[in-house]
């Protein structure tokens, strides 16, 4: 029973003296509100809007950074190391991301979460290369066409429901 105790003193010992990574605004100045979880910092940073997560590449720091979706926009950082921020927020390069399989599932877990807006576009992406309208009044579906990304986003209700990507 003995060596029990010890052990989880020892393991409780090792826990707490870990550097304890914690949550940054992008500037570096440290976050001091109630949020302790990615959904709700992305709650309460975000509103509703969607969130890419990050996490560096350095195999010595864990450090992720939620970045507003389409964008190079860091929104929060979290790390224990906060004068590397902007080295690790410089990591991130959006033209790799938005044509990576991560920029694919992203894409439906918006469309599955139905946060993903035309008005969240026009704000990220501007306005569409293209928009093609289908149908009238209630039953109306726009196609938005973005040359750069290599997408068509089907919009019913202005909401982003079904995109089409083009390699």
């Amino acid at each position: 029973m003995k060596q029990i105790h010890y052990f989880l003193f020892l393991v409780s010992i090792t826990v707490f003296a870990q550097p304890k990574n914690l949550i940054y605004y992008p500037d570096g100045k440290l976050y001091v509100g109630k949020s302790e979880t990615i959904h709700q910092l992305n709650e309460e940073f975000a509103k509703g809007i969607p969130v890419y997560i990050f996490h560096t590449k350095s195999k010595d720091d864990f450090t992720t950074v939620g970045f507003k979706m389409f964008t190079n926009k860091p929104i929060w950082v979290i790390t224990k190391n906060p004068e590397h921020i902007q080295k690790y927020v410089n990591e991130f390069n959006l033209l790799d991301f938005l044509n990576s399989w991560e920029f694919k599932f992203e894409i439906d877990r918006c469309i599955e979460k139905r946060n993903l807006t035309d008005l969240f576009l026009l704000q990220s992406l501007g306005k569409p290369d293209k928009k093609i309208i289908y149908g009238e009044s209630k039953n109306t579906i726009e196609e938005w066409q973005y040359y750069s990304l290599g997408i068509s986003l089907l919009i019913t209700n202005s909401i982003v429901t079904r995109y089409i990507k083009v390699e």
